[in-house]
């Protein structure tokens, strides 16, 4: 008898534990997360005793969603050992295959993890062999990572606008239009079929493979194919006169459909947002539609575009005082703002890992130098928000490297604060950021980015600065 009842014992305890842990395998991320800690962490217990590694990575984004790092990272240990062949293993061997710099390494660990994980997920994987192929110029290798990575997810789309854009580049005819067109076809059937949005940038994504199979035509002598396609772009665009449409025009330029092309290049002229190559496929552009005297319809645009200029900048116009800031120069002399007053002073708060900020540097050069006379104006170019250990020997070496001779100063990062304290006195989040300080120390101007044509970008300084002066 006793037998009898020690045997159901077991069975009903068996019973509860499963139930139980089917119970807990049931509850949503969302419900996980709104639990105190207390209850979480009882929670979390149960789910590791799962089978299902699903439970596991409940656990790893409520650790995450915590801001508990070190949790986090102790359950993925826990998970790769316990599912070698699973989400969290295949994830550690990717990064891993991020890191691999030997190229012949890269792909044999690549194939390696492909056959390591055949039930796996590895599209990020898949995107870092595209980006490491497309930087090898091995385009055909490329488009075939992508053809295997899975239908509908986002990165496949990605990647094909990558390849694309590089292969455009490139000027390489690697027979991308049959496949853009095939890939385009299938986004915006999934999209179609979607009540809802795929993603944030889903609609930018279809357009950009678009223009990029645009280029594609171009480049295969195909222009009347391109023409059509920038010109459903053109017609699907808000954006008339911007960047976009300025993108949209170049294309037609080239393929020879200058009349829509023009207008598009003169605003593009007037707004201060002409590149040196808007400015070759403009004269183009003009010529080829058989109008005389270039030069004076240049002139007169570069007239509006001064005019345009000193409107904007009489409408970002302020007048605040400067806050206190100290530097230091490449000697390791502190510099003040006091130091400086009774000048007008243009301050170019930049770094050596920024893009952008270098990108601004022929600009920036222009503007100093059409003002290296006047003794009443200077340009300080302040390297900060390092992410060096050396950051002055960097700066001097890049500006000497690239024939810039700016005056450099340092605002480097406090010891104590942890804080680059002459751009936090100015408030200043992103770079490259320019402000101009007047004469009797007011901050006047405080304008964040750049622009990209030289011409536009002098003319703003120039406004900026004798509005400051006077």
């Amino acid at each position: 008898m006793s037998k009898f009842y020690l045997v159901v014992g077991l069975f009903a305890a068996m019973f509860v534990g499963c139930s139980s842990s089917k119970k807990v395998s049931s509850i949503t991320q969302e419900q996980l997360n709104q639990m105190d800690s207390d209850q979480a962490g009882k929670t979390i217990k149960q789910l590791l005793k799962s089978k299902n590694e699903e439970d596991y990575k409940k656990a790893v984004e409520y650790y995450n969603a915590s801001k508990n790092k070190e949790q986090s990272r102790e359950v993925i240990d826990i998970a790769v050992k316990k599912f070698p062949k699973g989400y969290y293993a295949a994830r550690q061997e990717s990064v891993a295959l991020l890191a691999e710099k030997d190229p012949d390494l890269k792909v044999k660990a690549f194939n390696e993890l492909r056959e390591k994980f055949p039930d796996q997920n590895l599209d990020g994987a898949y995107f870092t062999m595209i980006n490491f192929q497309i930087r090898q110029g091995n385009f055909d290798e490329a488009i075939a990572y992508q053809q295997e990575m899975e239908e509908g997810n986002q990165l496949k789309y990605i990647s094909l606008e990558m390849i694309s854009k590089a292969a455009n580049l490139a000027k390489k005819d690697i027979g991308l239009d049959n496949l853009l067109k095939s890939e385009i076809a299938k986004l915006e059937k999934i999209k179609g079929e979607s009540k809802t949005q795929l993603w944030n940038n889903d609609d930018q994504l279809i357009r950009n493979l678009k223009f990029n199979l645009a280029e594609t035509y171009y480049i295969n002598g195909k222009s009347q194919n391109a023409i059509m396609i920038i010109q459903e772009l053109r017609n699907g665009s808000d954006d008339k006169t911007g960047a976009l449409s300025l993108r949209y025009a170049t294309m037609l330029a080239k393929c020879g459909s200058y009349e829509d092309a023009l207008p598009v290049f003169e605003n593009a002229v007037i707004e201060g947002r002409a590149t040196e190559e808007t400015k070759v496929f403009l004269e183009r552009a003009y010529t080829a539609l058989g109008r005389s005297n270039y030069q004076a319809y240049f002139d007169d645009l570069i007239v509006k575009m001064n005019e345009s200029t000193v409107n904007h900048v009489k409408s970002i116009m302020i007048n605040e005082p400067c806050p206190s800031f100290t530097l230091k120069d490449i000697n390791g002399n502190e510099v003040t703002n006091e130091d400086l007053k009774g000048k007008t002073l243009v301050v170019d708060f930049w770094a050596t890992w920024c893009g952008p900020c270098k990108a601004s540097f022929p600009g920036m050069k222009a503007a100093a130098d059409k003002y290296k006379n006047d003794e009443e104006v200077m340009f300080l170019f302040v390297h900060t928000f390092e992410k060096e250990k050396d950051p002055l020997t960097l700066a001097k070496n890049y500006l000497s490297e690239n024939h810039y001779d700016f005056d450099l100063y340092m605002d480097y990062r406090n010891a104590e604060t942890r804080r680059n304290e002459a751009a936090t006195a100015f408030g200043i989040r992103s770079i490259p950021t320019k402000v101009v300080i007047d004469p009797k120390g007011n901050l006047r101007f405080k304008v964040s980015g750049f622009k990209s044509s030289k011409v536009s970008m002098v003319a703003e300084l120039s406004a900026m600065i004798e509005m400051a002066r006077d």
